[in-house]
């Protein structure tokens, strides 16, 4: 479509979501099954501006520079940008936040770079620990799900997935940096059953997640079904 490859889901919903995916800016279209390819192309045309503006965030991302834990570096937390200050001193490991748009670090003298990114790395998983289940209890009767397990682990291409049988929802550890950028609009549950929690739940109860999707909402259109 315009040059740009997509990747077309049928499913059985009433609206067509359109989204872009790292780490490549991949976009992919889930489409009422009635929508016809005309109608898809359409959709996928009149967003083109928008999904070369969030592939080109993602493309900005990979050419960030290894991070090497030293003062003044940049990093993410709930979508906000903050410098890293290390002090190197006796006593316990320990991250958090300070005034003034600051990461403190407090490491003993000789902490290797591998060492403060664990660091990191576990203090960001800690503060998902406690943003996430607000957030299952916020959505669980939204979206009639139940979640009956969830984790936080380290993804390469996902923000989230879930196994619908067993009610298990995982979380990428990467949603610390920008749980507060907007990035799915609406909450409707696409799963294949009732209570199950589905891709889409995982959208929602991740709250807001800096993967780009939209929801193109409208009529129902019939299309042709050729290429």
């Amino acid at each position: 479509m315009s040059g740009l490859p997509v990747e077309v889901v049928r499913k059985d919903i009433k609206n067509l979501h359109l989204g872009v995916y790292p780490p490549d800016g991949r976009v992919r279209v889930a489409a009422p099954r009635a929508v016809g390819d005309d109608a898809v192309r359409l959709a996928v045309i009149r967003k083109l501006a928008w999904i070369r503006r969030q592939q080109a965030k993602f493309e900005a991302q990979q050419r960030q520079s290894t991070r090497e834990m030293v003062n003044g570096e940049s990093h993410f937390f709930l979508g906000r940008r903050y410098r890293l200050r290390v002090t190197e001193e006796k006593g316990p490991y320990s991250v958090k936040v300070s005034s003034g748009g600051y990461i403190d670090m407090h490491v003993r003298r000789g902490t290797c770079p591998d060492r403060r990114r664990l660091l990191l790395q576990e203090w960001y998983r800690e503060q998902l620990r406690e943003l996430i289940p607000p957030l299952i209890e916020k959505w669980e009767p939204v979206l009639d799900v139940h979640v009956a397990s969830w984790g936080i682990k380290r993804m390469k291409t996902k923000w989230g997935s879930c196994n619908v049988t067993a009610g298990r929802i995982w979380l990428n550890l990467e949603l610390a940096k920008k749980f507060g950028v907007p990035g799915v609009r609406g909450c409707a549950r696409d799963g294949p059953s009732p209570g199950a929690p589905s891709q889409r739940a995982v959208h929602s109860l991740s709250g807001r997640l800096p993967a780009a999707v939209e929801d193109v909402p409208g009529r129902t259109q019939r299309g042709s079904t050729g290429a």
